[in-house]
Parts: C-alpha cells; structure tokens; sequence
C-alpha cells in the first residue's frame, strides 16, 4: 500500500501512531467497546462501557459483565446462549448489528445496539464489540498489586534479609536521612551504601528526590505509592511510615519496583487494541490537522457518506459532504473553524451537525471533537455519530409507548384496567412470597351508579367514574400500590406490604375522601350525595398461589358492605 497514491498521502501526512494518541482515541471513544478472544473470554474495555452500566471501574465489568444482561432477552432466548450463538456468527460472517438488552448495575433495563467486528489481533482474530446506547483509552497501567512485607527497624538482623529482597528497598529516618537501602537500590541508583548512610535523600543528586513525586513528600500527604522516572527507568514506590514503641512515627521504607517492561506491554497492548477498536468501530472517525485538513478516516466513515473512496473524502471533505450553511444560518467551515479553536485550548465539544452523503443527501449527525498533540502539532480527532437511527427509534418508542396505553389503560378514567390487574396480581404474590410478607386488597363499588346515570345522563356519569377514580388514586399514596377498574363502577386496589391496620387506615381515607367530593345523587339512599361501598381483605404471603381466594373475600365484604346499608367498608381475613 506504502507505494500506492493513498499509501504515500497517508505516510507523508497521518501522524505515526504513539502510545499517547492510541490512548487519547481510546479515551475520547464514546461507544462502549470490549473485545473478545476466540475462547469467547472478555478481556479488554474501556471507559465508556464503565460508565454506561454505571459500574465502579473495569474489573467489576470483568467479575460482573454475565450479571449485566437479564436471564432471558425480549425474544424468549436465553442471553447466555444467544451470546455464545452470536459471537460464533461473527466468526464466520465478519461483522454483526444487533440489538440487546443488558442491565444497569442497579439492575434498570438498558437497550442498546451491538455491533459485532471480527478483527485481526496479535496474529490471530479477535471479536471487537460496540454498545450504543438506545435510551439516549482503555486500561491504566496494571501495577504489580503484591504485597511487601513489613520490616522490624529494631532487629539487628534485618539488613542480611533486606539485601536478600530481589526490589530496590531504601529506610529513611523522621528527618528524610538514610539509614539503609539495600543491594538492589545500590545497583538500581548507582550509589554506595556507605556513601548514602546519614545523609539526607535530597542532598544525594538523585533525580527521585528533586521532583514533587519524591516518595517521602508523597508519604507524609497521605499517599502511599508513587510513580517516578529515574535516568531511563519508571518505578513504582510503595510507602510505610514506621513508628517507634511509643506509636510515634520514626522514619520511612520504600519498596521499588523497576515498571520500565510493564509500561512498554501495556502500551504495545494498548496501541494494538486501539488500532483494533478505531478501524473496526461503527462510529465515523477522522483525523484533522490544525488547518482543519483531513488527513485520515476509518471504514465507518466510508459507510457513513456511502462512498468507498478514501481519498475522495479526504480531499473533498468540506467541499462535497458538507453543506455550505448549517441549519442555524452559520456557514459550515466557520462555524467548525470556531470550535476547533476552543477544543484546541483542551476543552471537549459533543453538538449536533449537518453532513452530505456521496449522493448530496443530508445527514444528521452528533459529533464529538477532541485535540491530539503530536510532536508539538496539534490534531483535531473527530467522531460522528449518525443520528438518523436515533430519530427513527425515538419515533418507535413513542409508538410503542401507546400501544401499552392502549393496553393496559381504561381509556376513561387513566387509571390502570382490568388486563393490568389481573397480569399484575399473581407477579406482586410471587414476589412477596419470597420475603413472606403480606398483600391487602380492595374492592370498591359506587353505590347506586345505575340511579345515577338514570338521573345524570351517561355523561355525567363518566365525569363521576373519572372523579371517582383520581379520589381512589390519591388516597392510596403508596409507590408499591396500585388502582385498576375492575369493570362498570368497580374499582380494585392492590396494596402490597399492607396489613390488616393499614388496609382499615386506607379504607376509611377512600370513604372520607369520596364524601368530600360531595357529587350531588338526589337518588340515592344511602346519602345525598355520591358513596362507595368497600370491602377488604389481607393475607399472609407464605408461598406463590394466585390471587383467586384474595379477590373472592374481598368481594364477599363487598357485598356484606352493600347489604348493611352501603356507605361503609367491611374488613375480612383471607386465611385459606
């Protein structure tokens, strides 16, 4: 490719990839990457898939990220099959989108689109996964975790096993002067131990000692490890304040560890694995330089504007897939030149913008901008997202959204209905019978409704079943209850963690409040204005049953309500 036209534009012009920019594209990427090995083990993410789970880092994606999708997607399958079944397709077809439901870490459902590349990695394949998400670089350096041992100042022995530790160990007294460092900081340092004893650290030349990261002013803000840079070398230190038998700090021991090979690994893995998740990524990226000339894309970017021409879009970018004017009346060039400016003062930029496909189409897009520098030059890296998806799936979701209405919605009154109530019934029982806890429920009737329509009109007597069902709803006041219609002028209400006390409280409130509304009914007998008759009843939840025998005693109360002189509840115990 190097001899190519597009090879040799792309050599003279694309900055060479370092350490520093895999890690800046891997941290600006706003899609939650992972990637996964051909024994379909995760082992890479990156920040974003941390924060869209809303996890506390990387290693609870890794322990958790099975967690992180229900036991069944909205199909029926099982998520732990179908995954197994769609990473062995992207194996064999290249690349696949989809779309998933996963979990928050707080157990709040999240659907997002994956999309599925098989990628070239270290000599073999790997799968690089994306997760957009529907409702709306990588790894530090991994530092050697173990454990060093603590070490008695006062035993006299305590050298012989020092010198004989493999890592650098230094021991300064309360006023930061040596008192010992052992064989291996001799040789790390290039200095004699007989040269050093006595003498303060930050009178020794040593180039560890005249940075803000010196490992004594660490220890005494509070930090116990460090990171430093000596000659050719990177060191962790790790920290211990030592304290005499009186508990009074006496002085200070410091283990090294030479991270020079570790840096290089992670950053050889990390340059690797951003090449993988930027080629392969399905957001459009490009790379600008300071003039706002591109000089590179991925193959998102190509799919994006439907065109296969790199170097086309690379050399035209502003002149055919962009309009001259924005949709805000701002010309297009002017407008970026503008951000561009504020983003290269080291600021980020996410806003919505206008592009053109190969064929003039518009395009929505949201783009996020962030700088690069590069040997002093700035860059300005670019992903754009396409938002017509987006506009389609929000136009979905209001669909759907209504459909549900129309499901589980009396049209009425607003309140929940019949279907809602008895789906709902048994899931609130199950539930319960897990902690053994206790349901209470409702049956309520208007009392003389037919005389009321007979004498109202039928339109009034909508207006009374709509008051009387915003009466019901107010006087429930719990977030785990609910109000449904029954059927005619029957309500129900379901009140799970409701006792026989609190059951009575509520049931007294519902009389009260209907009362008040004081709807005039010249028919009735039981007032001169419009009554309920409630009846209730309250179980013990010991193990999942149906709801049947719950429903039969409060409607036999009900009824024993009516009978009585209507007006009025009557409470019963449901203890079969």
């Amino acid at each position: 490719m190097k001899n190519t036209p597009e090879g040799k534009f792309i050599e003279k012009n694309v900055p060479e990839v370092t350490d520093e920019h895999m890690r800046i594209l891997l941290d600006t990427m706003p899609l939650a990457c992972r990637l996964w090995d051909k024994e379909f083990r995760v082992f890479e993410c990156n920040d974003a898939t941390v924060r869209l789970f809303g996890l506390k880092n990387k290693q609870e994606y890794f322990e958790r990220h099975f967690e992180l999708s229900p036991e069944f997607q909205p199909n029926g399958q099982r998520s732990c099959e179908k995954t197994l079944e769609l990473l062995k397709r992207v194996f064999e077809e290249g690349r696949l989108v989809f779309e998933w439901m996963h979990r928050t870490a707080d157990g709040e459902p999240l659907p997002v689109e994956v999309t599925l590349v098989k990628v070239a990695y270290q000599d073999d394949f790997a799968i690089a996964g994306y997760s957009r998400d529907l409702r709306e670089p990588t790894a530090l350096l991994n530092a050697i975790q173990d454990e060093k041992g603590r070490f008695i100042t006062a035993a006299h022995w305590y050298e012989s096993i020092l010198d004989a530790f493999p890592l650098p160990i230094t021991v300064q007294d309360i006023d930061e002067n040596f008192s010992f460092i052992n064989t291996a900081a001799e040789k790390a340092f290039q200095v004699n131990r007989r040269d050093v004893i006595g003498k303060p650290c930050h009178r020794l030349g040593l180039n560890i000692c005249n940075t803000e990261n010196c490992s004594i002013a660490c220890a005494k803000k509070g930090l116990m490890r460090t990171y430093f840079a000596y000659e050719s070398a990177s060191y962790q230190a790790d920290i211990k304040m030592m304290k005499d038998l009186k508990g009074e700090a006496s002085g200070y021991i410091e283990v090294l560890q030479d991270i020079t090979k570790l840096e290089r690994m992670a950053s050889q893995q990390e340059a690797e694995r951003a090449r993988v998740i930027t080629e392969a990524s399905p957001v459009s990226y490009m790379l600008l330089d300071e003039n706002l000339t591109p000089v590179d894309c991925n193959g998102e970017a190509l799919r994006l504007f439907n065109c296969p021409d790199k170097q086309r879009i690379l050399e035209r970018y502003w002149n055919c897939f962009m309009p001259e004017i924005q949709p805000d009346g701002q010309k297009s060039f002017k407008k970026a030149k503008a951000l561009a400016e504020k983003v290269f003062t080291g600021e980020r930029s996410i806003f919505e913008w206008e592009h053109l496909s190969a064929e003039g189409e518009p395009l929505l897009t949201e783009v996020t901008l962030t700088r690069l520098v590069y040997k002093k030059k700035k860059f300005l890296i670019v992903y754009i997202y396409d938002l017509g998806s987006i506009k389609k799936l929000e136009k979905n979701i209001e669909q759907l959204k209504t459909e549900v209405d129309k499901i589980y919605y009396d049209p009425l009154t607003g309140i929940y209905n019949r279907r809602y109530f008895d789906e709902n019934l048994d899931r609130v029982i199950r539930l319960l019978s897990r902690s053994g806890g206790v349901i209470s429920l409702m049956m309520i009737d208007i009392d003389y409704f037919k005389d009321y329509n007979d004498a109202y009109g039928h339109g009034e007597g909508d207006n009374c079943l709509k008051i009387i069902a915003e009466t019901l709803k107010n006087a429930v006041r719990r977030a785990d209850g609910f109000v449904a219609r029954y059927g005619g002028e029957e309500f129900v209400i379901v009140l799970p963690n409701a006792d026989e006390q609190g059951a009575r409280l509520i049931a007294d409130r519902i009389l009260n409040n209907v009362r008040n509304r004081n709807i005039p009914h010249i028919h009735s007998a039981a007032a001169g204005f419009v009554t309920v008759s409630v009846g209730a009843s309250t179980r013990n939840v010991k193990y999942p049953h149906d709801g049947d025998n719950l429903v039969k005693v409060a409607d036999e109360m009900l009824y024993k309500s009516k009978r009585n002189g209507r007006n009025r509840y009557t409470y019963g115990t449901c203890d079969r």
